[in-house]
């Protein structure tokens, strides 16, 4: 966000946990709205874009178009999207109990469709942390709806 930010964009973080909204607005002097994706009112805002990375990790496979669905409601209509999720089938639960839900490029691209948004750039990437995990990374925008398709 900081770095984003040092870039000249205008930057709003947003997270669950309390004490992360607190540390990254005492690191960054930044907004951060402590809500969850799931409940929050996205509808008052208008981004030209979102930065989701490992954003969405947690939330079930179920529950997933829901919650992009609210997310949504943020963006403007040229608006762009990076998003980030872990490939792979199923779920991963770890040590410390935390769920991760696994992605397979195919499925993630049916519901990004579902949304009328266009894959601009895809590219996959071995995490630095574990080498067994792969992050998938979407960079969408949504189809432009005064343009006429060919």
């Amino acid at each position: 966000m900081l770095w984003l930010y040092n870039k000249g964009f205008s930057c709003t973080g947003l997270d669950c946990a309390p004490a992360l909204a607190e540390l990254a607005r005492q690191h960054t002097g930044l907004p951060v709205i402590e809500a969850d994706f799931e409940s929050f009112d996205f509808s008052g805002l208008k981004e030209d874009a979102l930065l989701m990375v490992g954003a969405l990790v947690h939330v079930p496979h179920e529950k997933f178009k829901t919650v992009f669905k609210n997310i949504l409601q943020a963006l403007k209509v040229q608006g762009t999207i990076l998003i980030t999720l872990k490939k792979g089938q199923g779920t991963e639960i770890r040590s410390d109990g935390r769920e991760f839900y696994l992605w397979q490029k195919d499925d993630l691209s049916q519901i990004f469709g579902d949304f009328s948004l266009v894959c601009l750039e895809y590219f996959e990437q071995e995490s630095k942390i574990r080498s067994s995990d792969t992050w998938m990374s979407f960079v969408l925008q949504r189809k432009n709806p005064h343009r006429q398709e060919d």
